[in-house]
This record gives structure tokens, sequence and C-alpha cells, in this order.
């Protein structure tokens, strides 16, 4: 039996601190993937992974990390990276667990 996208959030939002950690997602795509996440193509070059996963129900959980070079003129700074997964439910808002950091 496929799990819920609420399983699947929790399972998936399970990894985000260690991915914090270590920064990189590969935890947390690594999780996605096993537990049916597709992967997706993004135009957005600073998308770096874009997951989708829909239960049985239509409800859906989407992964995604994002960076951005917060750097502006005459500055070095570091690229930022987040990862987000949110739940879609049907008649419900959104639910979204995010992690960032600098690198």
């Amino acid at each position: 039996m496929k799990l819920s996208a609420a399983e699947a959030f929790e399972l998936v939002s399970a990894e985000l601190d260690g991915c914090r950690k270590c920064e990189s997602d590969a935890a947390a795509h690594q999780r996605a993937l096993a537990l049916g996440f597709v992967d997706r193509e993004s135009s957005d070059p600073q998308t770096l992974t874009n997951s989708i996963y829909t239960d049985d129900r239509g409800d859906t959980v989407t992964l995604t990390q994002r960076w951005h070079d917060s750097s502006g003129p005459f500055q070095n700074a570091p690229d930022i990276h987040k990862i987000r997964v949110t739940l879609s439910q049907s008649g419900r808002p959104p639910l979204e667990n995010m992690v960032a950091w600098e690198q």
C-alpha cells in the first residue's frame, strides 16, 4: 500500500536537520526517491532538486532545494541554500518545513 502524502512529508522532513548539518540535500533527496518521489525538470538554474510525491487521494508533497548568491556589488558573500518540503492536501492550507545554510 502506498504511503499517504502526510506520512511521506513526515519521513522526508525528518531528514532536514541532517541536511543542514551536512550542508547537502542528499539525505532528504535519497529518502524521497526511496519513498517514490519523482524528480521533475526545472527551467530555473537556481533549483537543484525538484521532486514530487502524489498519494492515492491526490495529495502531494514537494521537495525543493534552491540556492542563490547573496553577494552584491563589490561584496563576496556566501551562497544561501534552502531545502523546502511542502505538503498540499485538498481543503487544507499547505504545511511546510524548511532549513537553510550558507556555503
